[in-house]
């Protein structure tokens, strides 16, 4: 009987002990990117420096926009329909800014590995979601 060897490099271990390769967590996104918009400041933090490392010791990155990835500042808020004591009409008032992200199926499984090492509840959540709803 031959034992099926998976490479430590292609997997990630979420917080309860539970092994997901790669390629299964890129089979459950259907070929769909992994879009999102963050405004939990330290999700944001954590996800920058998840994309500020580059490549890391498996010689993996989870910013490339070659494949699509896509992170950004934005905002939140809304377009005054009246004058107010800091805005004017149709000036668009922020409430909260945000990192808007398109990260790419090839991407994603290094990004959630990179934020389970950190012990970021994000991670979890992205991978609940991506386990639970996508079918």
């Amino acid at each position: 009987m031959t034992e099926l060897v998976i490479d430590d490099a292609e997997q990630l271990t979420d917080d309860m002990g539970c092994v997901f390769t790669y390629a299964a967590i890129r089979e459950r996104m259907n070929g769909e990117p992994w879009t999102m918009s963050l405004t939990d400041s330290v999700e944001i933090t954590a996800v920058i420096e998840c994309v500020n490392q580059g490549i890391d010791s498996y010689l993996q990155a989870c910013n490339m926009p070659s494949r699509g990835d896509e992170y950004s500042g934005g905002a939140r808020g809304f377009t005054a329909t009246s004058d107010g004591p800091q805005w004017k009409k149709g000036e668009f008032v922020t409430i909260t800014q945000t990192l808007e992200c398109t990260v790419s199926i090839e991407s994603l499984p290094v990004l959630l590995r990179r934020l389970f090492e950190m012990e970021c509840d994000l991670a979890a959540t992205i991978l609940d979601i991506i386990w639970n709803s996508w079918d």
